[in-house]
């Protein structure tokens, strides 16, 4: 089915960017010239400001009706955050682009949890779909911090990292609009 596809994309791309960015990030702070204290403190950060959009989320979603426009917003936010990184030249806006990415992260998470039982019809079928779309995705996800890291060990920047993590971001924004409409499997 193409919305089994497509809501397998949206969360192996959602699981790769988590665990990358959570593992790395760091780093890329840290490359920024923040030091290493603080640079703990925005991945804590990061993490802490994706809870409110986890909450939220679900209760947005509904039981009915499309899902489009919060997966685009969710995506947006992220996105935005994300490209605040390649630009950030001072601490404040990197605490603002570590904020975008967690609220975008904690929604996009929730989306991708919530689209497998939006989109099935019984419990069978959200079954089937949550066995194949967090199979995909972890495995997707289990390969990308590594991947990321070594990307980095040969260019010595961040730049292409960061680059990928907005391509990666802009394929999710286009998965979770095409996940997030109103059909089921």
């Amino acid at each position: 089915s193409a919305t089994a596809w497509q809501v397998t994309i949206f969360t192996g791309i959602q699981s790769l960017l988590f665990y990358c960015f959570v593992a790395w990030l760091p780093s890329i702070v840290a490359s920024k010239g923040v030091y290493s204290g603080a640079a703990g403190t925005l991945s804590l950060m990061y993490l802490l400001v994706s809870i409110p959009a986890n909450i939220l989320v679900p209760a947005l979603c509904g039981r009915k009706g499309s899902q489009r426009l919060g997966a685009f917003v969710s995506c947006l936010v992220y996105l935005i955050g994300m490209v605040g990184f390649l630009f950030a030249s001072s601490q404040q806006l990197l605490i603002f682009s570590v904020v975008l990415c967690g609220i975008g992260m904690g929604a996009c998470i929730s989306y991708s949890i919530c689209l497998i039982g939006l989109r099935a019809s019984n419990a069978k079928e959200a079954a089937q779909l949550s066995g194949m779309a967090q199979s995909i995705g972890y495995l997707l996800a289990a390969a990308g911090p590594t991947l990321i890291g070594t990307i980095y060990d040969v260019t010595s920047s961040w730049t292409l990292p960061i680059l990928l993590f907005i391509a990666s971001i802009v394929v999710l924004l286009l998965f979770g609009v095409k996940a997030g409409e109103d059909k089921k499997l």
